[in-house]
């Protein structure tokens, strides 16, 4: 008997045990269903439609209904500022000349940065997607994140879908971009959903063959003769720059404590061995350049556009910067590369003014909101960022073939960027500076357009960016951010002479323009002891009325085409080359007589 209750008590433990371990499975299996069940809530990356994949590709076509599954895709999570109202508040103090000590990136990070718990909740999610080497950056706006379009889907719920774009293999995603609700209020928007658009850079080569060499002396016999009396337009060795717009002797006012950077992509290793040919020919010290890769692809393309840049910038310093630093992303200059070494800027804090020479249509709701947060945290240090306003005219979106609306680009139109236009510059011999027109070429051939385009300063009205309270709807006509602030020379036939890979070449854009507006404001900024911040509220603020800041207004020109719509020079601001041009120790002398400017 005793046995029967002994099994009998060891029955009944086993079917509680066997209950007990039932309803765990069961509440188990609810939570997971729960989790499963958590609705998706889109974020602001959207589909891209076929209609995009056309305009940016031509005549693309699918390779296949979806990327294969195990296909390598790096993403970009952009997280939503903590306190992004008072972030909002502070750079807006700060531009304003309110803030006398600048931000430090450790500052900015614990202030602004997502917190650890939000970041936790993202990486559980990205882990759980199947995600692998994932990172967060300093400044904690972003996770990156390697996996497979499996893992997209899984963590997205969009598929992503392949072309073929000028013989490379690209893909996007064919719905918009969404995270379970309870990530909806951290994460903003995921770069590296698509790679079919790219920026590009803002040059135009002037050689007589647009890809070949020009030999030393074909480019020689295009150079100013120094002792010409009246105003002519020709190229100009780099070094005439620092002269033009600065009236001065460049070995008396150089940018000496001023370190620039410059964004890039690809193969810069042969930089800084053109660079020196620049400066030995004119007996000056050898610039320290320096090259942070940034990203695992590789870095192999070759790009004219690094020589440019790194040139203009030490020509129109004077000679002497105490630095470059190269941020240089991977070879296909997609947003989510170009965001990653954007973001090593702010968050190495070395550089005091960065060069963008390069843009694209401005469309892209999370790469433009991603990268005004990482202009805005330079605003907070006091780092400048300037950028190109485009080679294309009125017409960006089109690449330059005129069009019945006009367009514009970023990163040119961010509110938190310097955006340079381009002239025509007309000199008195070299480097005596005489006027300016708008730049303007016409139209050529364009056989990677495949059309006839123009060859024009970019400027005109954003169709996204709100204008900033600093740019006033009564000077530029438009509620939206207008573009350029200024402009100097861009054109092919008064640009520069530049070393590429041993070799001279003539080359104009606002490619040179951007960096040129570096190295003049280098110059102001060491004169102050790198104590200046983001200056372009001050350009609104004073230059209107201003009348020793030494500015060369431009009022002839346009930037369009004959019967479409286009914008034209005149007196005062402009969406054509902005407030003109400047004469770097008159303005230099213009801030240091003014208390208010920051």
């Amino acid at each position: 008997m005793d046995r029967l209750k002994h099994q009998s008590h060891t029955q009944v433990r086993r079917v509680a045990f066997v209950l007990t371990a039932l309803s765990f499975a069961l509440t188990t299996l609810a939570a997971h269903a729960s989790a499963s069940a958590e609705p998706w809530v889109s974020t602001k990356t959207k589909a891209f439609h076929e209609s995009s994949i056309a305009r940016v590709a031509g005549d693309a076509k699918p390779t296949s209904t979806a990327t294969a599954i195990t296909e390598k895709v790096s993403i970009t999570v952009a997280l939503k500022p903590h306190n992004e109202a008072q972030l909002d508040q502070q750079v807006a103090f700060t531009q304003s000349g309110g803030a006398r000590q600048f931000l430090t990136p450790e500052q900015f990070a614990n202030n602004y940065g997502a917190t650890q718990q939000d970041i936790a909740k993202v990486i559980a999610h990205l882990r759980k997607a199947g995600y692998s080497d994932i990172t967060v950056s300093p400044n904690r706006l972003f996770i990156t994140a390697t996996g497979t379009a499996a893992g997209v889907k899984n963590a997205f719920n969009t598929t992503l879908k392949g072309y073929q774009k000028a013989g490379r293999n690209v893909y996007v995603n064919t719905s918009d971009a969404q995270v379970p609700k309870s990530l909806s209020n951290i994460v903003d928007g995921v770069l590296g959903l698509q790679t079919a658009v790219t920026a590009h850079t803002y040059h135009h080569v002037v050689s007589n063959a647009a890809v070949a060499k020009a030999s030393a002396s074909q480019v020689a016999a295009d150079v100013i003769k120094p002792n010409t009396t009246t105003p002519v337009v020709g190229l100009h060795d780099p070094l005439d720059f620092g002269i033009i717009y600065g009236n001065t002797p460049n070995y008396l006012y150089q940018a000496w404590r001023t370190t620039v950077g410059v964004i890039s992509w690809g193969n810069v290793d042969d930089v800084a061995a053109d660079l020196n040919l620049l400066t030995t020919q004119h007996n000056l010290a050898q610039i320290p350049v320096t090259v942070v890769n940034v990203g695992t692809a590789s870095h192999t393309v070759n790009d004219l556009e690094w020589q440019l840049d790194s040139q203009a910038i030490v020509g129109a310093s004077g000679g002497l910067v105490k630095g470059i630093i190269f941020y240089n992303a991977s070879d296909i200059p997609t947003n989510n590369n170009i965001l990653l070494a954007m973001n090593k800027v702010v968050t190495d804090n070395k550089v005091k003014v960065v060069n963008m020479s390069f843009g694209e249509p401005e469309g892209d709701e999370t790469y433009r909101n991603a990268e005004n947060v990482i202009f805005k945290q330079g605003v907070l240090q006091g780092i400048t960022f300037s950028a190109s306003a485009g080679d294309a005219g009125a017409y960006e979106d089109a690449g330059g073939a005129p069009v019945s609306h006009t367009s514009v680009s970023l990163p040119a139109t961010s509110p938190y960027v310097v955006s340079v236009g381009g002239t025509e510059l007309s000199t008195i011999g070299a480097t005596t500076y005489a006027s300016e027109t708008t730049w303007n070429e016409g139209l050529s051939w364009d056989q990677n357009l495949g059309a006839n385009r123009i060859w024009s300063t970019g400027g005109g009205n954003s169709a996204y960016e709100p204008a900033p309270s600093w740019q006033p709807s009564s000077l530029t006509g438009s509620t939206y951010r207008a573009i350029p602030d200024i402009a100097f020379d861009a054109s092919g036939a008064s640009g520069a002479i530049i070393y590429y890979h041993g070799s001279q070449y003539g080359v104009g854009g606002t490619s040179l323009a951007s960096p040129i507006f570096v190295g003049l404001w280098s110059r102001i900024e060491s004169g102050h002891n790198n104590a200046l911040g983001f200056p372009i509220t001050n350009f609104y603020k004073y230059f209107p009325t201003a009348t020793t800041a030494g500015l060369h207004d431009v009022t002839t020109g346009n930037n369009g085409y004959t019967g479409y719509p286009s914008f034209a020079a005149k007196k005062g601001w402009d969406a054509t080359t902005g407030f003109g041009s400047f004469n770097d120790l008159s303005l230099y002398h213009y801030v240091g007589s003014q208390p208010t400017w920051q």
